[in-house]
This record gives structure tokens, C-alpha cells and sequence, in this order.
């Protein structure tokens, strides 16, 4: 009987020993992890951002809607439940998995009172700081102020709307012109005599399949391209946007 009681008791010792598999969650928190490729032939980018406890939120652009689709869910294991809303409003569901190694994020997007699956196949692009409840959690403006003048910058590129940029550059700023010289602009009066050079109609080109939303950051700001133009609040009110970089590359 002493015998058993021993074996007993190192048996409970070996279970309670065994290391603890915790569930393990791909998204990360206060990050936002960009997945791309392609939605109906068209360009698509979906970010995602840990809410903790396998709760995830999300957003995605959506050129029907007036504002981005909301997304909120469970993550386990790379295995994801999302509710796509807009505003309050259910428009559809998407469950897919994250491959650990490949990280590419493989799904089907249900749309409400439709019995088609719309596939997805999305690879990880890129990540960036930022909360659940902000993605440019640096700036004191909103996701949806950045995300406007952002839209603002490139409409006044297409339109060569000279004055508003004028009004909207941080003095001084640095760009990078054609030649490949680096300057610095110190004042509107300046920026006007230079503009051509500055906004180059090459720049204006690439400029019309920018997206305004969902953009990159860092601390340097907000990326808008791929870096031609980059938005900061101002130093001395930090709602205030500006443009504090041109990169005519």
C-alpha cells in the first residue's frame, strides 16, 4: 500500500510538472499587422491588432462604404472568427487561418444574407506601432483626420492646387528633388518659386494609386506613398497636420 501511495504521489508530481501548453496568438498587441493582395482583381489591404485574450479588431477600405469596415473577432493558433461591420451594421463574417511560417492569412469573406464564399488570400506586408483604438497612436488627431488630410494631399496634387499645399508644408522642410539634390525650403515664398521642381509631374502620377487610408507610420509620421510625402503634427500643436517631407524620387 505505501508502495502505490509513493507511486501515486510521484505520478501526481509528473502531471503537475508537465509544462503548461498556453494558447499561443499570431496578432499581436498594439501592433497593426497590414495583410495584402487582391479583393475581385482589385488591389485590398486588411489590418488587424490584438485587443488581448485572443480578442482582435481590424479594418479594411472599402470604396462602397463612406467610412472603413469595422472588424472584430478571435484569434487561436492563427485561426480567425471576424464580424465585418460598418458602423453598427453586420455586412458579413470572414474565417480563414494565418500560416505561422509563410504568414500568409487564408480566408473566406461571407457577405450577410448571400450563400457565397468570397475567397481571400493575403500575405503579410507590413506592421506598425499603434493601438486597438488608434492606429497613428503618436498623433494627437484621429485616425480619421490623418486619414482626411492625407486624402486632402492627394487631391491637391491631381488638381495642382499650389496655394492649399503652401498653406499645409511645415517651414522648413526637407525634400528631394529630381536632380537627386537634397534642399531645404524655408518659407511659402519659396516653395512657390520651386514648386514645379518640388511637384514634378512625375510625382502627380504616382500619386493617383496612393491609398489615404490604413497608411504606415513610424516616428518619423505617416508615410503616404511610398515615401514621397510624409505628414507630422506640428511642433507647437500637435493636432495641427503637416506636411513635413517631399521626396520627388
Amino acid at each position: 500500500m505505501k508502495r502505490h501511495s509513493q507511486l501515486f504521489a510521484l505520478l501526481i508530481t509528473l502531471v503537475f510538472s508537465l509544462p503548461a501548453f498556453a494558447q499561443e496568438y499570431i496578432i499581436k498587441e498594439n501592433w497593426w499587422m497590414d495583410f495584402s493582395g487582391e479583393w475581385a482583381g482589385e488591389p485590398f489591404m486588411l489590418s488587424l491588432n490584438s485587443a488581448g485574450e485572443g480578442n482582435v479588431v481590424g479594418t479594411y477600405c472599402d470604396a462602397s462604404y463612406d467610412e472603413k469596415v469595422r472588424l472584430e473577432g478571435t484569434e487561436s493558433d492563427g485561426h480567425l472568427q471576424l464580424d465585418a461591420r460598418v458602423k453598427d451594421t453586420l455586412i458579413g463574417k470572414i474565417e480563414g487561418h494565418i500560416d505561422s511560417e509563410t504568414q500568409v492569412f487564408s480566408a473566406g469573406f461571407v457577405p450577410v444574407d448571400e450563400h457565397v464564399v468570397i475567397p481571400l488570400e493575403l500575405q503579410y506586408s507590413t506592421g506598425s506601432y499603434g493601438t486597438p483604438d488608434s492606429r497613428y497612436a503618436d498623433f494627437a488627431a484621429t485616425d480619421v483626420e490623418v486619414e482626411a488630410f492625407a486624402a486632402q494631399i492627394k487631391q491637391a496634387l491631381q488638381t495642382r492646387d499650389y496655394a492649399w499645399l503652401a498653406q499645409n508644408l511645415a517651414y522648413p522642410f526637407n525634400t528631394s528633388v529630381k536632380t537627386g539634390k537634397n534642399i531645404v525650403v524655408k518659407s511659402a515664398s519659396e516653395f512657390e518659386k520651386r514648386k514645379e521642381e518640388i511637384l514634378p509631374q512625375t510625382l502627380v502620377e504616382k500619386s493617383r494609386t496612393w491609398q489615404t487610408c490604413n497608411l504606415w507610420s513610424n516616428h518619423n509620421g505617416v508615410m503616404l506613398g511610398n515615401g514621397e510625402i510624409w505628414i507630422k503634427p506640428t511642433p507647437l500643436a500637435n493636432t495641427a497636420l503637416k506636411i513635413s517631407n517631399i521626396h520627388a524620387y
